[in-house]
């Protein structure tokens, strides 16, 4: 069965609860300008205070209780707009998650293992998915090298008809173990071509950023944004906890040579095929009309001895 909306914001405002206990007691953190100010925002009094509305929207649904949960989801964005202007209060939430991961099962919240989340937002909640948002790491399979997103706003890969290109999830997470998540490109991006040809399922207690292998199948190029909407999860729950990922994949962050190098080189895509066929067309076109002179003239001289 599928998490709900307000299923998934349970587990995730456990994780966010974790994480903002885990920043508190960093002592790196505490003297940061971002930190004094968000510590002014109350942010452990408003995850309180979100947990309980949830829990009470859970057994049963009020017009009352949903506008104060919206409430205190617009203050708590604010607080999230704030970390994501410190890279390091970013990346302290992601080794939290790592360290959660090294507990072992009996220190965990026994009754709601958390969904965690380095760079939460409000705005990507689903009525059955999160949205996750394009990373700063792509590679497209012509280039030479991954692009690296640093410029914001501005940044944009453009993906041509027939090619494969590897996307990175802005995203590092955790998936509970007691939880299979389903992932997927949102259909705005599968209605113009764009296909996932790598994985559907994420594992039980995996960690780290999700890539997407990607491929080209429609007329047009497709042209992406840097942190734009662009991939969903959906959570399952399990009858029971289970053992959790242990791959090679977990904890990645970044693109590795062995994944660029497999897919590296030049597609043959529509595209290249129609190209290719003309530059054929017009050399035998070039060839024919010297082989017809050269025919003509022989048989001139032939008859005109």
């Amino acid at each position: 069965m599928f998490l709900t909306k307000l299923e998934i914001m349970k587990r995730i405002f456990v994780g966010e609860k974790y994480l903002f206990e885990a920043l508190r007691d960093d002592p790196e953190v505490e003297n940061r300008d971002t930190w004094k100010t968000i510590k002014q925002l109350k942010p452990y009094e408003i995850i309180e205070k979100i947990n309980d509305l949830i829990n009470k929207l859970l057994q049963q649904m009020n017009r009352e209780d949903l506008q104060e949960l919206d409430k205190n989801l617009k203050d708590y964005q604010s607080i999230i707009d704030l970390l994501e202007q410190d890279s390091e209060i970013i990346e302290k939430r992601r080794k939290a998650i790592s360290k959660f991961t090294e507990k072992t099962k009996s220190t965990r919240n026994e009754q709601y293992e958390p969904i965690l989340i380095d760079r939460f937002h409000i705005d990507c909640l689903r009525s059955i998915a999160y949205e996750m948002r394009l990373g700063e790491e792509v590679y497209v399979t012509t280039e030479e090298l991954p692009t690296l997103f640093k410029s914001g706003d501005k940044d944009m890969i453009r993906i041509e008809p027939g090619e494969f290109a590897v996307l990175t999830t802005l995203e590092y997470l955790y998936i509970p173990t007691d939880f299979v998540a389903f992932i997927s490109i949102r259909y705005g991006y599968k209605e113009r071509g764009l296909v996932n040809v790598s994985g559907f399922h994420v594992d039980p207690g995996f960690y780290g950023k999700l890539f997407f292998t990607v491929y080209n199948a429609g007329p047009s190029d497709i042209v992406l944004k840097y942190r734009d909407n662009i991939f969903m999860i959906m959570f399952a729950k399990l009858g029971r906890r289970t053992e959790a990922y242990e791959g090679r994949h977990k904890g990645q962050i970044g693109l590795k040579p062995e994944v660029v190098s497999a897919l590296k080189g030049t597609s043959v895509s529509v595209r290249n095929l129609d190209e290719r066929l003309k530059r054929l067309e017009t050399i035998v076109y070039v060839l024919g009309a010297a082989i017809f002179t050269a025919v003509i003239t022989i048989i001139l001289k032939i008859f005109l001895g």
